[in-house]
């Protein structure tokens, strides 16, 4: 019987999984207004870049690449 709702069982925990990624480093309200800032001018800074790479470039290894440097940043910090 088990075997038989894996995949439901199975699709749960990924869609968890996925809502937890989503918010993952998230600093949400806690930004000062000055990082908020910083944030707005870095968002229109970069993806713009992003935008080109990904147009040549697998979303997938973009978005992999895109983890790794988070976790680079905020392991300096």
């Amino acid at each position: 019987m088990d075997v038989e709702r894996f995949p439901d069982l199975a699709d749960g925990i990924g869609d968890l999984f996925q809502q937890a990624w989503q918010n993952y480093g998230d600093s949400g309200p806690d930004l000062t207004a000055k990082e908020l800032e910083q944030k707005k001018q870095f968002r229109k800074e970069i993806k713009p870049h992003l935008d080109q790479i990904s147009k040549n470039h697998s979303p997938k290894a973009l978005a992999a690449v895109l983890r790794e440097l988070l976790t680079e940043i905020e392991k300096e910090h």
